[in-house]
């Protein structure tokens, strides 16, 4: 270390705290897996594998820096412990990112949490209400927010084909590792720690149920928060759970039950409840005048067993400042968002031959639109696509992808072939066509394997996932509506191709967080999205 920083000065104090991070992190992480500095404008392609330490201990540095305390030892060891927790659960979602999503790693956590000083810049209320509601600094408040970004999607790596809901619940379940750390700092402050950290979980817990997704009779309160469930038998199988598997024991303080049946299904629940033991009783409610709860789904076990729902509720952010991570996690929608894998032009092939409207993507359409086991119209629509592969000439790249898919289902392979198999061969056919393909040379050995293992877990909806952010070159905030930038020749052709909804590619993202929004208001409005179409020189 240099001489100037063992000997901590006013003047070089940020430094000391910085360096003092990167030391606890990289221990953490392993310096293998860390830059301190990010290698962007190196001439080096950015490493989506690595955490770069000066990003991700910036927040923390600029806290005690602009509230005085860079000379507080105290303090300064909170966050860097902190920061610490942090490490191995940013790792894991750094490296244990599914490619077949929109990038959710460690980075996206990152720009989410410059969104939400976005936000508060533009929203000053939102940060004074969290401030009087734990009665903690404004400054403390937006220190909360930054670790409510980082936080909010480390459960994403524990996903293992469960509904992409479950990281929420997952990435609470992480969360509780810093609450030592959060509660020293808030008590410190003599602030309502308990509340904040509920607070802080539960929004975690809830950030992506901001569609409504389906309905759900049955809201069982516990002591981790609120879950859905469907029926009787999901609640059996939710209180075994929580009996025999969980880590610590979760406490039910009450059932509540909506619908036309919930009468009915008190009584059973009640009847549950009663083979329960002893100490886990709680009180059931029902009342059939009121509509069923709605949420998405979730899972609590490996095995997608477990099944509930996280509920969707409105939520003012005025009131509910937490629920700023919802709005700042939608607003991370621009291209720059997808991975260098996800921006390769041969995985760029894959989502576009899967869900535009070309011969492969309407077969795989018309598959998904039958029983899984249905044999007899999966010959129809595969002999349609064998035709229309055999209609032209292989000449460019695109047509001897399609020829080369549709000699792959030749009548006898399909004979007994139900619509589950064939989507799932289909798939298969088509990102190996493409990696086979042209579009693909240069790749290396590893780079192909990554790009067929992903490509094999896309579907026809991938296109307006990855699609629409392929035109977005910037979203920002400011007071009354979201400005999205848009590369508006692009955005036009990508809008050519419509979705089942008829929402065009380019604006399905756009869409998408319109959609999220609706269940946001702050001052009693909803935030309004403005698209800005740039014509580039």
């Amino acid at each position: 270390m240099d001489d100037n920083l063992t000997r901590p000065t006013q003047g070089n104090l940020a430094a000391v705290r910085k360096t003092e991070m990167f030391s606890e992190l990289r221990n953490e992480v392993g310096r293998e897996n860390m830059h301190t500095f990010s290698r962007t404008g190196s001439g080096l392609p950015p490493e989506r594998s690595h955490l770069v330490g000066q990003r991700l201990v910036e927040p923390y540095v600029s806290h005690l820096q602009n509230t005085g305390q860079l000379s507080d030892q105290h303090v300064a060891g909170i966050l860097r412990g902190m920061v610490k927790r942090l490490g191995k659960p940013a790792l894991d979602q750094q490296m244990g990112n599914p490619q077949q999503y929109v990038s959710h790693g460690f980075d996206h956590s990152e720009r989410v949490a410059a969104y939400t000083d976005k936000i508060v810049k533009a929203y000053p209320e939102i940060a004074d209400k969290a401030a009087s509601k734990y009665n903690v600094p404004p400054a403390t408040a937006r220190l909360l927010f930054q670790v409510l970004a980082h936080w909010h999607d480390v459960g994403y790596p524990d996903l293992d084909g469960r509904p992409k809901a479950t990281h929420g619940l997952s990435g609470a379940s992480r969360f509780d590792s810093v609450a030592d750390e959060l509660n020293r700092l808030i008590v410190r402050e003599k602030g309502h720690a308990n509340e904040v950290l509920s607070d802080m979980r539960k929004a975690i817990q809830l950030h992506s149920a901001d569609v409504d997704a389906g309905p759900y009779p049955i809201n069982v309160k516990t002591d981790r928060g609120s879950l859905l469930v469907s029926d009787v038998d999901a609640l059996k199988k939710l209180l075994h759970h929580y009996s025999v598997a969980s880590r610590r024991p979760h406490r039910v303080s009450a059932i509540e039950v909506r619908g036309d049946h919930a009468d009915d299904l008190k009584k059973q629940i009640e009847s549950v409840l009663k083979s329960q033991p002893p100490g886990q009783s709680a009180s059931v409610t029902a009342d059939k005048t009121r509509p069923e709860y709605t949420g998405r789904p979730a899972s609590l076990d490996k095995g997608n067993e477990v099944k509930v729902g996280l509920r969707y509720t409105d939520q003012e952010l005025t009131k509910n400042p937490f629920a700023i991570i919802r709005f700042a996690d939608n607003l991370d929608m621009a291209a720059d968002r997808l991975s260098p894998l996800q921006r390769s032009p041969a995985f760029r092939a894959m989502y576009w031959k899967l869900g535009d409207h070309g011969p492969i993507g309407s077969a795989l359409g018309a598959l998904g639109k039958l029983d899984t086991k249905n044999v007899s119209d999966v010959r129809t629509i595969l002999s349609g696509l064998r035709e229309a592969g055999t209609a032209h000439e292989p000449g460019d790249i695109d047509t001897s992808i399609l020829s080369n898919v549709a000699r792959q289902f030749s009548p006898d392979s399909i004979r007994n072939l139900n619509a589950g198999a064939a989507r799932q061969r289909l798939i298969k056919a088509t990102v190996d066509s493409i990696l086979s393909s042209p579009i693909a040379e240069g790749l290396s050995d590893p780079e192909r394997a990554s790009l067929r293992e992903t490509g094999y877990r896309l579907n026809g909806e991938s296109i307006r996932h990855f699609g629409g952010c392929e035109a977005i070159e910037s979203v920002d905030v400011k007071r009354g509506k979201v400005l999205v930038t848009v590369n508006g020749p692009l955005y036009q052709k990508l809008n050519e191709v419509k979705d089942p909804d008829g929402i065009g590619i380019g604006e399905y993202q756009i869409e998408r967080t319109r959609q999220a929004f609706s269940s946001l208001t702050i001052n009693g409005r909803r935030p309004v999205v403005e698209v800005v179409e740039r014509n580039p020189p």
